[in-house]
């Protein structure tokens, strides 16, 4: 009898092994499932702020790209077109030009007040070669063709200063129109570059 019990105990306690082998590898498994999951579940949540993250922010970047598009379109668009009315004004003496330049005094002073910030903001936006096409501090001193719409702007505001002290003539008028052409050219290239920066934000929304 004490035989048979030293076996059935015997037998009791492989079996046992056995199962708790078994019972181990479960566990192991288990445990490295569950960790293997959370690890992904961590990975796609980051993944997922990330792209949460990044697309804030281009919709923040986008909103602030629109306003300065309309602000610093407004202040050209406004400066320059008061820049062309002047010419044809003078043209036509049932104008008073004195007037007029004092009104576009007013959008001059706008320009400059807004020219620091809105060249940050090109810069911060767009990148440095737009923000030069807006400003290009190597015009300074320089008698054109201007690389920047401030510095054109600023000579063709005091050749048209110039013009209606003494009178426009036929040259300074050929010579004024080449101006005008020139700074038109720079705004509209300026204006193709910031769409295109606003495009390329929306495009990633």
């Amino acid at each position: 009898r004490r035989l048979a019990n030293f076996a059935a105990f015997k037998m009791t306690d492989i079996i046992l092994q056995y199962f708790d082998a078994d019972l181990q590898k479960i566990v192991i498994a288990i445990a490295l499932t569950t960790a293997a999951g959370s690890i992904l579940t961590f990975f796609f949540q980051r993944q997922h702020w990330k792209r949460q993250k990044r697309f804030e922010l281009l919709q923040h970047q986008l909103r602030e790209g629109k306003e300065l598009a309309h602000e610093v379109t407004q202040l050209l668009n406004r400066r320059f077109f008061a820049l062309q009315r002047l010419v044809w004004a003078m043209r036509d003496e049932t104008f008073d030009v004195n007037q007029m330049w004092k009104s576009y005094y007013d959008d001059v002073i706008r320009w400059n007040e807004n020219l620091t910030s809105i060249r940050i903001r090109t810069r911060l936006f767009a990148g440095p070669e737009v923000a030069t096409l807006l400003v290009d501090d190597a015009d300074l001193g320089s008698t054109g063709p201007f690389k920047s719409i401030h510095y054109g702007m600023r000579h063709l505001h005091h050749r048209i200063l110039e013009a209606k002290n003494i009178g426009l003539t036929d040259d300074g008028q050929k010579s004024i129109d080449t101006d005008i052409a020139q700074v038109n050219d720079l705004i509209q290239k300026f204006q193709n570059k910031l769409l295109d920066r606003l495009l390329y934000h929306a495009d990633w929304r």
